[in-house]
């Protein structure tokens, strides 16, 4: 799973900066709910939240990568610039398609 991949490669590199705490809301490769995962973040009182998508379907316009950042809390703009940053990376990195970064509740 590459989103998985990308997520633990983002927490294994994220050891250099010490005031960073990364928590990943999955560990393996098994389904988690959005929603699920947004209430792991506000469990642990997160101050940025970002999810990792990689999609494919058969339908082309499906496919490419987006990521989602939290709205709903003080730390909206961070969070906001940290999906901007990560977004940017993995498209450039992978070579897929930009599809942006979205809103989670």
């Amino acid at each position: 799973d590459i989103t998985l991949a990308v997520a633990r490669s983002v927490a294994l590199q994220a050891v250099r900066y010490p005031n960073l705490h990364i928590v990943l809301t999955r560990v393996d490769d098994e389904y988690v709910k959005l929603t699920d995962r947004i209430a792991r973040a506000r469990e642990v009182h997160a101050a940025a939240y970002i999810s990792l998508h990689a999609n494919s379907a058969p339908d082309a316009t499906a496919r490419g990568v987006e990521t989602y950042a939290s709205q709903g809390s003080r730390w909206a703009s961070q969070s906001a610039a940290l999906a901007s940053a990560l977004q940017d990376s993995v498209v450039r990195a992978t070579g897929s398609k930009d599809r942006g970064i979205r809103s989670a509740p």
